[in-house]
């Protein structure tokens, strides 16, 4: 059964003004900190160019990105194929993960591990370091469509660089 955000009674994303001229990746970034927020948790402050990186690893791969930076605490992932567009990859994971999606984790005979892919989004991090996301839309060796999105909590002296960030977001419109 497909969940989506009204389903829910969950109020509508207020988007940024741009959203439309995001980049795919901007566009998950976003939609990932306005659920996060929505329950109550901090939004991930940036992008960078290093775990977006590792994201397109795992497009490449289809599979779930792991950060190359062995100095991250915590790290949560998912990848998504076959999607027209990223808000329709970011859906699934958020609202269509549980039993009778597309979910291949999810099965009759593996429940327990329905609902991953929101569970990763809605990470808690333990907030003692920054927090960092890398987010990738492309296509693998074999030219189909995939994205990937890798959230972490870096290690202690940890400085991220951040090439789109929540404050831009929230400045075009975001979160209302």
């Amino acid at each position: 059964r497909v969940l989506f955000r009204s389903n829910l009674a969950q109020p509508p994303y207020i988007l940024p003004t741009n959203f439309m001229s995001l980049t795919p990746e901007q566009q998950g970034f976003v939609l990932a900190n306005l659920d996060r927020l929505l329950y109550g948790l901090p939004p991930i402050p940036g992008i960078t160019a290093a775990l977006s990186e590792d994201a397109a690893v795992g497009v490449q791969n289809d599979t779930d990105p792991r950060p190359s930076d062995p100095n991250f605490n915590y790290f949560t992932s998912n990848w998504a194929g076959g999607f027209y567009n990223m808000p329709l990859a970011y859906e699934a994971w958020m609202y269509d993960d549980g039993p009778g999606s597309g979910n291949l984790d999810c099965n009759s005979s593996a429940t327990s591990d329905c609902w991953g892919h929101r569970h990763d989004v809605l990470w808690s991090f333990d907030g003692t370091n920054p927090l960092a996301m890398g987010v990738s839309a492309g296509t693998d060796a074999a030219g189909s469509t995939g994205f990937a999105m890798l959230l972490g909590e870096g290690g202690p002296g940890y400085a991220p660089v951040y090439t789109y960030t929540w404050a831009r977001a929230v400045a075009a419109g975001a979160n209302g």
